[in-house]
C-alpha cells in the first residue's frame, strides 16, 4: 500500500464513522476512534520496526497527527456531546483531504 492508498482508505473509514454516529453506542464508538487506520499502518510499515510509527506518518509530519484529535473525540463520546464530535470528524477529514502524499513511495 502506498501513502495515496492509505489516505483514501482512512478518509474512506472517517467518513463512513462520521456516517454511523448516530447509531452506534458510547463503547463502539470510543473502540471506532481509537482504531489504527491504513495512515497507521502504512507509518508502521515506512518506520520499519523503528519505535514511534507516528513520526513516521505524513498527517503527523503535515498536521501533527490524530492523537491530539482522537482525545478530543474521544472525550465528546464519554460527554455524550454527539454534535461537537460530528464537528471534530468533519474538521479531521477535511485535513486528511488536503494532506499532501509524497510523488514516489519510498518503499520503491
Amino acid at each position: 500500500m502506498d501513502w495515496q492508498q492509505a489516505k483514501d482508505k482512512t478518509i474512506r473509514y472517517w467518513r463512513e464513522l462520521r456516517a454511523s454516529i448516530d447509531g452506534k453506542d458510547k463503547v463502539e464508538l470510543l473502540r471506532d476512534i481509537n482504531a489504527v487506520n491504513d495512515l497507521c499502518d502504512k507509518a508502521k510499515a515506512e518506520a520499519q520496526g523503528d519505535w514511534g510509527r507516528c513520526h513516521f506518518c505524513i498527517a503527523y509530519d503535515q498536521f501533527g497527527g490524530c492523537t491530539g484529535v482522537s482525545l478530543k473525540m474521544s472525550e465528546c463520546v464519554v460527554d455524550d456531546d454527539r454534535e461537537t464530535l460530528k464537528a471534530l470528524i468533519d474538521g479531521f477529514i477535511e485535513n486528511l483531504e488536503v494532506l499532501k502524499v509524497p510523488l514516489e513511495d519510498s518503499t520503491h
